[in-house]
């Protein structure tokens, strides 16, 4: 999860989630905040073949982002164990 311009509090930004590399190509993004889902707002991309039988996709959260706030994309798919959740500002 990254911001796509430098990101200020109380500014309007764009967050950018991208999974990459995956099969089946079945897949939830999910953008959270603090822990809440966000439905408004979010534009995902359609999903992108690789050549290699595996898929990527992308989704954008636009928000005025606010301290104390956390921000979250959780991806689900058949490959992981569980929900995997990453919080703006870490990388995986």
């Amino acid at each position: 999860v990254r911001s796509n311009g430098k990101a200020r509090y109380g500014q309007l930004t764009m967050l950018e989630c991208h999974a990459y590399d995956f099969y089946p190509q079945a897949i939830s993004v999910t953008w959270l905040l603090d822990g809440s889902e966000v439905t408004g707002d979010v534009i995902s991309t359609e999903f992108m073949d690789n050549g290699d039988w595996s898929y990527q996709m992308h989704s954008y959260l636009e928000l005025v982002l606010q301290r104390g706030v956390t921000v979250s994309c959780q991806v689900e798919h058949s490959g992981l164990e569980e929900p995997l959740v990453v919080q703006w500002g870490e990388t995986r």
